[in-house]
């Protein structure tokens, strides 16, 4: 039986799953009621808060994604990603830095500039052109806030690219 938690893993994120024999679920249950009870309705919760987090972010109109600091793996990106770079969602999963390959040659040292201190904790927006496989040049407006944990350590990175080339003409 696989149940899934809403507790830290080994890897920091707070939902994962738990294999475990029908009997120990039982045990687990009857030894601590009260506790697997707010496991559930965390993990109900948590689902909750992903929906309405994910509904939001597909219909904003605008790039949003998550990141993790340290390798830039990508948590989650929005499929306006999709229209607004020409590019697969799923290709940016794989190379999380592919996206970069877009931005306008002209532009490149300073955007990865400002990628490579991302991590840093500072906020910074700034804009960049992008040359989308079909040729057109998009200008985009990047907002980039690190969020950081209790203790001030940047755990994940918030990016949202706004594609502003129709306010430029």
């Amino acid at each position: 039986v696989v149940v899934p938690f809403a507790a830290p893993g080994a890897d920091g994120n707070a939902s994962g799953c738990v294999t475990a024999s029908p009997s120990t679920l039982i045990d687990e249950i009857i030894a601590n009621p009260a506790g697997f009870y707010v496991n559930v309705h965390n993990a109900k919760h948590m689902r909750e808060q992903y929906r309405l987090l994910r509904a939001l972010a597909e219909h904003i109109g605008e790039v949003f994604s998550l990141m993790r600091p340290d390798n830039g793996h990508i948590v989650y990106v929005s499929p306006v990603y999709e229209a607004v770079w020409g590019r697969s969602c799923d290709s940016l999963y794989a190379d999380p830095l592919s996206w970069l390959d877009a931005v306008h040659p002209d532009d490149q040292s300073r955007v990865r500039a400002a990628v490579n201190a991302r991590s840093s904790g500072v906020a910074y927006e700034m804009d960049y052109r992008i040359v989308r496989p079909d040729g057109a040049i998009r200008h985009i407006r990047d907002r980039v806030i690190p969020i950081c944990d209790e203790t001030g350590i940047v755990c994940q990175i918030a990016a949202i690219a706004t594609d502003v080339t129709d306010r430029r003409k």
